[in-house]
């Protein structure tokens, strides 16, 4: 059985040429009684953030995150970059990007992580809206211990409600086409 690490990250901005990224999320089921949060609270903080990910990484078989081969995996590579650091090993890493699944596999209506959520009975709430992160994130550095904790909440919910989706998608990952992840 391959080991693998559910990851998201929280961004300032939907592009990694004009954001950083204030926090990485992990979830490994087998060994971690909830999501681990690494937030950072300067932004001169993001290359340790990023290194420290890549370390954790080098630990598993498989990535799994939600939209995270389009948003979460070239935003990592894009900020890693132009900080200066190789992080071209990531993209040898299998990838199960969770969005896929449902886009091949069950014709919804949206593929949002909160739309398949509600049509398969899981509990979403992401806390903080997405655009909100940024403003959040300020108010945070500036003394607002509560914006920081309200972002790691919401990357934590994020994390629980993958899980919950990728126990559902389960079945499916083993058979037919998506056998490709041999899990």
């Amino acid at each position: 059985m391959k080991k693998i690490l559910f990851y998201d990250i929280e961004t300032t901005s939907v592009f990694s040429s004009s954001g950083i990224i204030i926090g990485i999320g992990i979830f490994d089921p087998e060994t971690m009684k909830e999501p681990f949060i690494n937030l950072i609270e300067r932004p001169e903080d993001e290359i340790n953030l990023l290194k420290w990910f890549k370390e954790k990484v080098k630990e598993y078989d498989v990535i799994c995150g939600w939209n995270s081969k389009s948003f979460d995996l070239p935003f990592i590579l894009g900020r890693a970059l132009q900080l200066g650091l190789d992080f071209s090993e990531l993209k040898e890493i299998e990838h199960l990007d969770l969005i896929e699944i449902s886009r091949e596999n069950f014709r919804f209506k949206s593929n949002k992580l909160e739309s398949v959520c509600s049509l398969l009975n899981i509990n979403y709430n992401p806390g903080i809206e997405g655009d909100d992160i940024s403003i959040s994130f300020m108010k945070g550095i500036s003394g607002d211990k509560k914006e920081l904790e309200r972002i790691k909440q919401r990357c934590k919910n994020d994390l629980i409600s993958l899980f919950e989706v990728y126990k559902k998608f389960e079945p499916y990952l083993k058979s037919g086409k998506n056998n490709r992840f041999h899990l």
